[in-house]
């Protein structure tokens, strides 16, 4: 016998491998998931969480919030010939349902710390950040379990108020009028995978959005939505000392713990009624890796009950590209009517990894353009950081209509943080 290639390793199979075992892991006492309750009381805003880490580490991905929805609607008989006011449950007749995925976009902000030093704000677009996230499978799980909890169920082809997605959320109602959503905090330093260090308290403030952002409703029934009770969870470790000790010598040395991780900004510029064309600087220093693009009318951004916040239309686009310093992206001219937006669903399709979304969902609700400046996109590596400007051009091939149009911008940096023996951060981009 002769191999094809000399150079080759030779390798075993496995069935075959009778004299070894599993490596066995040394380095845990234990783990468990730790419940924190709000610091104050239900009803106040924003609600407040702090973690006291202690002697153990944090596992961050594994951060989850539980949120207690109530829905319900206003009715009014007649008792002893008076009016009586008093609120029950939906029905499956009921036009109304909450807002794709609520379970994370019923927020409008969150904000966390590190001993006191704020290391994440969403900018009250905490709702558009885990939607972008869940919708297009961003460093986000589209398994379906995961999604329902969340409070999330694909959306019709055609609409987004109304339909088979829509008349899920509600369903969810009507037997109670409460439902728990279990969700992932989607901050862009909680998906990567290292432990927090030990001695780190961990604040976070959430703020919940409006009932006319968070809420969809079709007819004239009035309808009472709000959340009644949050609870976080946290998966801890406790390692065995002698790991410990290591470590914490290390950083005695001067080694600092780093933590890489892709940090994501979200932004909005507004185009103005009338207008043809929009030309935006969107950044003046560092190149992102990714950047995502999405139209929604001002009025439903800004929360409407007739509305989906979450309604990416086309708006007659008839060019959009971004250009970072010499390159723009896409490379290609962008000549669009409705038979042409395949290539930008393909372009959509190549740079994000397991969206669900169907052409038909594209192009009727959910039209998300997708820049990729990436030579070579790998996760195990990170690219030679560019600085420059990076300008957002688009053109229209009729007037923006009255309200005006908000263009969402999602984009991604390779960055760092780190720590040092103190617990002081350092990072490779401001925060």
């Amino acid at each position: 016998m002769k191999q094809h290639d000399p150079d080759s390793q030779v390798t075993l199979p496995q069935p075959l491998n009778l004299f070894t075992s599993k490596n066995i892991n040394v380095a845990f006492q234990n783990s468990h998931v730790n419940e924190y309750s709000p610091l104050n009381p239900t009803g106040t805003v924003p609600i407040r969480f702090s973690i006291n880490s202690g002697s153990t580490y944090l596992d961050l991905s594994q951060c989850y919030l539980q949120t207690t929805f109530q829905l319900k609607k206003k009715e009014v008989t007649k008792v002893d010939g008076k009016d009586v006011t008093k609120f029950v449950n939906v029905t499956d007749t009921d036009k109304v349902s909450p807002i794709n995925a609520f379970g994370a976009t019923a927020l409008k902000n969150v904000k966390v710390s590190f001993n006191g030093r704020q290391i994440y704000n969403s900018n009250d677009l905490y709702a558009y950040n885990a939607y972008f996230r869940s919708r297009l499978g961003i460093d986000c799980s589209r398994n379906i379990d995961d999604l329902e909890l969340a409070g999330y169920s694909e959306d019709d082809i055609k609409s987004q108020i109304s339909g088979v997605g829509f008349e899920s959320r509600r369903d969810k109602f009507i037997d109670k009028n409460i439902f728990h959503t279990i969700a992932h905090l989607d901050v862009d330093f909680f998906k990567q995978k290292k432990f927090l260090l030990n001695e780190i308290t961990v604040d976070i403030e959430i703020t919940p959005n409006d009932m006319d952002f968070n809420l969809i409703s079709q007819d004239k029934t009035l309808y009472s939505f709000g959340i009644t009770d949050y609870r976080l969870y946290v998966k801890q470790y406790h390692i065995l000392p002698q790991l410990d000790e290591q470590i914490q010598m290390s950083l005695k040395t001067g080694n600092l713990a780093k933590y890489p991780y892709t940090r994501n900004l979200l932004n909005t510029h507004y185009i103005s009624s009338g207008r043809y064309d929009y030309k935006a600087t969107l950044f003046n220093d560092f190149i992102p890796k990714r950047v995502f693009v999405a139209l929604v009318d001002t009025k439903a951004f800004n929360g409407t009950l007739a509305t989906s916040p979450f309604e990416f239309k086309q708006f007659n686009i008839q060019d959009i590209h971004i250009s970072a310093n010499s390159k723009l992206m896409p490379t290609y001219p962008c000549e669009l009517s409705r038979n042409e937006f395949a290539r930008c669903f393909k372009d959509l399709v190549d740079t994000t990894e397991n969206s669900g979304l169907t052409f038909e969902e594209y192009l009727n609700h959910t039209c998300v353009y997708a820049f990729d400046f990436q030579s070579y996109p790998t996760k195990i590596a990170t690219e030679i950081q560019q600085i420059g400007t990076t300008a957002l051009s688009i053109k229209f091939s009729k007037a923006v209509p009255a309200n005006g149009i908000q263009a969402l911008i999602f984009a991604e940096f390779d960055s760092l943080m780190a720590f040092d023996y103190g617990r002081n951060i350092t990072t490779a981009l401001p925060v």
